[in-house]
């Protein structure tokens, strides 16, 4: 795979993806990348807004979170 210009690369912790809703049903990472896909033009700031709100969203934090997004020049 090829790298192009606008591709986003993201790195998360698990405490993004290890969040429980309260049926004890874990997010997964599927809907950090639909989130990242649907805000894709936004800027890398805002996406990481969206990220952090579907995740708090989805259920309670319990871990530490970390999020570092590159944008392709």
């Amino acid at each position: 795979m090829t790298a192009r210009s606008g591709d986003i690369y993201a790195l998360v912790t698990d405490g993004f993806t290890e969040v429980f809703d309260a049926n004890d049903s874990e997010l997964g990472l599927d809907p950090l990348k639909e989130t990242i896909r649907v805000h894709a033009s936004r800027q890398l700031s805002d996406i990481v807004g969206r990220i952090v709100d579907v995740s708090r969203g989805y259920g309670l934090q319990r871990d530490d979170q970390t999020v570092l997004l590159i944008r392709m020049a």
